[in-house]
């Protein structure tokens, strides 16, 4: 099932449109836009689950290089852009329960003890940096909890983001 009107929202706008989602039926989900422009990073809702039973929403981000700010060494070669895309997904699922607890509402394809080329991030030859990852949109019963999801995806993701997707915020650190 495909996100939304397949329209576009500025992330200022979205917390009003989840919010008014709250105790409609899940399937009101589908009525989120499938383009979310955050200011230093855009949101892209590929699938919404179908019902709060469904395998979880397809979410994922794309960083521009201007944005990202990555030195060109990191993604010079192949190899170098395949390590360093592993260390933003190791950075990013290493960050989540600081930031969700053990809710689960998000989640990263789990890295492995081998760094290998992988579709969970991506660092492309111009230094852009795009990430998928999964979210359990929250429901009780079959009911949005649009309160909720405001806050997971207008609030806590992005500090995820901001604090695992960045080399500026990186070094920073």
């Amino acid at each position: 099932m495909r996100a939304g009107d397949g329209g576009t929202m500025e992330a200022s706008r979205l917390s009003g449109k989840l919010s008014s989602l709250d105790g409609q039926s899940y399937g009101a989900y589908k009525s989120l836009p499938k383009v979310v422009n955050f200011p230093n990073f855009t949101l892209f809702i590929d699938r919404i689950q179908s019902d709060p039973f469904a395998p979880p929403s397809r979410f994922r981000i794309v960083i521009d290089p201007t944005q990202a700010q990555l030195p060109k060494h990191f993604y010079m070669n192949d190899i170098r852009a395949t390590a360093t895309a592993d260390f933003f997904t190791r950075l990013f699922h290493e960050k989540i329960p600081t930031i969700f607890g053990n809710s689960g509402s998000v989640f990263i394809e789990y890295p492995k003890q081998f760094v290998l080329k992988r579709t969970s991030t991506q660092v492309s030859n111009t230094g852009s940096i795009e990430t998928r990852f999964g979210v359990h949109m929250p429901a009780s019963g079959r009911r949005i909890r649009g309160h909720e999801a405001s806050k997971i995806i207008t609030r806590q993701l992005p500090d995820l983001i901001n604090s695992t997707q960045f080399y500026k915020n990186l070094t920073e650190q």
